[in-house]
């Protein structure tokens, strides 16, 4: 095997470990957000209606209701995070691979 031969070996490896690796963090940022998504289908709005409702008829404090508002908040905003940690995982992925048309995981 020549000089060139091993550079390129080296190198086709250390991609492979990376596009795998890549891969795994993709499949678990995936498996995350895809939790968090069927944990949280149909909640979001039902959640703030519900929420609305019970603090028009009194039957929770103002204070009980901002409390409830950002807890609410917080579980869209780890939505957003998860969402985003997938979305750069597959970026990620696919700028591993070499691939610049665009496909489906």
């Amino acid at each position: 095997m020549t000089t060139t031969e091993a550079y390129f070996q080296s190198i086709y490896r250390k991609r492979s470990f990376e596009a795998q690796a890549n891969y795994e963090s993709l499949m678990i940022s995936k498996k995350y957000y895809q939790r968090w998504q069927n944990l949280m289908q149909n909640r979001i709005d039902n959640s703030a209606r519900l929420l609305n409702a019970r603090w028009e008829a009194g039957d929770i404090n103002t204070s009980d209701y901002l409390i409830a508002l950002s807890q609410r908040a917080d579980g869209l905003h780890s939505g957003i995070q998860l969402e985003k940690q997938f979305r750069l995982s597959e970026i990620a992925f696919i700028w591993s691979m070499g691939q610049l048309s665009k496909f489906k995981i």
